[in-house]
Formats: structure tokens, C-alpha cells, sequence
């Protein structure tokens, strides 16, 4: 899977869980279908990454690699450690609220 787009580096005094039930909140304020997947390891305890998708269809189109048939963004892929979040996002993705909520 190629997610290409950007990277965002937000600093925040959040952990990582309490960073990703941040975004997780914000994101489900944005796309009420949204589905989500735990793709940490374990091999590092203070890491923690998530991919967010629109909802169902755009999380099975990304498994397959299917391009989105919209111009809409429709996943976001968050890795949350100590300090610091990055958000990787399509290149018209606007993270101002991500990266808000995030800063609070």
C-alpha cells in the first residue's frame, strides 16, 4: 500500500493512546462511517499506529490498492509516540483540526 501525500509532525503533550482517542474522536466528527485498524507490532511499547478510513468501502479499495474513485481523501494513517504525532495524509487533506486538537 502506497500512501504517498504528506507527512504532518504535530508536537502535543499527549501520550500516544490518549493521542490516538484524540484523533480518533476528531476524525469520527468528520466521517461518521469511519472504520479503523490497529496496525501496531508491540515492538515498541511507546508507539502506537493507526489507519483511519472514510468508512468500509475506502478501507476494502485500500487493501486491494484500488485507487479512490473521488478526489476526496479517505484515509489517514496516524503513528502516536511520547510527545509527538505524525499524521500521513493525502495531499488535499486539510489536518488544521487534526492538528488542533492534537496541540490542546
Amino acid at each position: 500500500m502506497d500512501i504517498g501525500g504528506k507527512d504532518v509532525v504535530v508536537e502535543t503533550n499527549k501520550g500516544p493512546k490518549e493521542a490516538i482517542n484524540i484523533a480518533m474522536e476528531q476524525l469520527l466528527s468528520e466521517w461518521p462511517e469511519m472504520v479503523w485498524e490497529d496496525i501496531s507490532d508491540g515492538e515498541f511499547d511507546d508507539l502506537i499506529e493507526y489507519f483511519f478510513y472514510k468508512n468500509q468501502k475506502a478501507k476494502e479499495e485500500w487493501d486491494k490498492d484500488v485507487p479512490n474513485e473521488t478526489d476526496e481523501p479517505d484515509m489517514v494513517y496516524i503513528l502516536a509516540e511520547d510527545g509527538r504525532v505524525t499524521l500521513v495524509v493525502e495531499d488535499d487533506y486539510d489536518t488544521t483540526n487534526l492538528e488542533t486538537v492534537l496541540k490542546i
